[in-house]
């Protein structure tokens, strides 16, 4: 059983209650009136009820205290598809693989870098210098110290404005072809902040989830940690793909999807009523011992039977992430390269770091 976790996280203290909530119920309500939902078939239930019963906007595509309009966000989410798909997958792992092993250091800034390096085109800061180098600034001083809980509230939120700001007089002339969209605010005063904002949280989703799976299967593949993996052959042997799902599985980045009810309804035995938050724990979804027999434990050769869809790490149904197949496709031939050296992940930190994010503990990676 693959295993970093200790109490001291005050998050990771929550999921450890959610845990020992699902043993016995599928679906509760907190004492602040959240609906919880911890079961794989009811989880897909209520994802199936994306714009009807609940409502499936991408945080990505959110602005300030308001929300895009409908075509805006279609348009968006457009793009972001047409990106991804002349993107090859491959020669994105390629790249970042080279950027992982030509660096010693911090695990999770290594696995960001890379990423960086290997998006840049569908990011649309490739070929611009002061945009691309915005970007590396909001990553290594806002992305990084905010999964690692290394950053306050206020700070964050500062360093973002002066991000977006950058960001946005890089992105005024070239606007129409990074974001072909009518988004509404565009004779607004503070527009040059608001597409900044947009474009850095579009930027964070290209590369957020990708880089902390790079990193929790380097740290599967090389931690100095022991690690027993169920099944044979050796992980380092065994199929990659199989690696990457059960990483995903494991340890899905975006540990929870939230959502809003948007109609009363019926959620199992829970009522929900219109503006209530909705929590689907894709954590523990993808830990239940109905759908996963020894859920707790890396077995990347269970996937041999069992089709990527049973997935919940990026979403299901109208809600989905729309990187979902580039992200699986390109983690496989990150690991599938991986494989083939020789690293060390030294794990420094005590338990993994469960923030808005979920991510391996600080670790520092090496060449032997």
């Amino acid at each position: 059983m693959v295993s970093f976790f200790s109490s001291h996280s005050n998050l990771w203290k929550d999921l450890e209650k959610v845990e020992k909530k699902r043993q016995g119920r599928s679906v509760y309500r907190t004492l602040s009136g959240e609906v919880i939902v911890c079961h794989p078939g009811l989880a897909r239930e209520v994802l199936s009820r994306a714009d009807t019963l609940i409502g499936r906007v991408p945080p990505f595509w959110r602005h300030g205290t308001g929300s895009l309009s409908e075509d805006a966000r279609r348009s968006l989410n457009r793009w972001v598809v047409q990106r991804l798909y002349d993107q090859d997958p491959t020669q994105a792992a390629r790249i970042a693989v080279q950027r992982v092993l030509s660096e010693d250091g911090d695990l999770h800034s290594i696995c960001v870098r890379s990423l960086i390096d290997a998006l840049k085109d569908p990011m649309g800061c490739g070929g611009r210098p002061e945009l691309e180098r915005i970007v590396r600034t909001f990553f290594d001083q806002v992305f990084l110290p905010t999964i690692l809980g290394k950053i306050s509230k206020r700070r964050n939120e500062s360093l973002f404005e002066e991000c977006s700001l950058g960001a946005g007089k890089c992105l005024i002339n070239s606007w129409p072809e990074l974001f072909p969209a009518d988004l509404g605010f565009e004779a607004e005063p503070d527009f040059l902040t608001r597409i900044g904002d947009l474009y850095l949280r579009r930027t964070a989703a290209f590369v957020a989830s990708s880089s902390i799976a790079l990193s929790w299967a380097l740290t599967v593949l090389f931690s100095d940690c022991p690690l027993t993996v169920s099944g044979t052959p050796p992980v380092r042997e065994t199929d990659p793909q199989w690696v990457a799902l059960e990483c995903l599985r494991l340890w899905p980045p975006s540990w929870r999807l939230r959502r809003t009810v948007s109609s009363n309804q019926a959620i199992g035995p829970v009522s929900a009523l219109a503006g209530d938050g909705l929590q689907i724990i894709v954590h523990a979804v993808q830990r239940h011992p109905d759908v996963w027999p020894e859920p707790h434990t890396f077995k990347p050769d269970r996937w041999q039977n069992t089709s990527p869809r049973e997935l919940l790490a990026f979403g299901s149904g109208a809600g989905s992430c729309v990187g979902a197949r580039f992200a699986t496709e390109w983690l496989t031939s990150a690991v599938s390269a991986l494989q083939k050296e020789r690293l060390i992940v030294r794990q420094i930190g005590r338990h993994p770091n469960v923030t808005t994010s979920f991510s391996p503990p600080i670790s520092h990676l090496a060449k032997i």
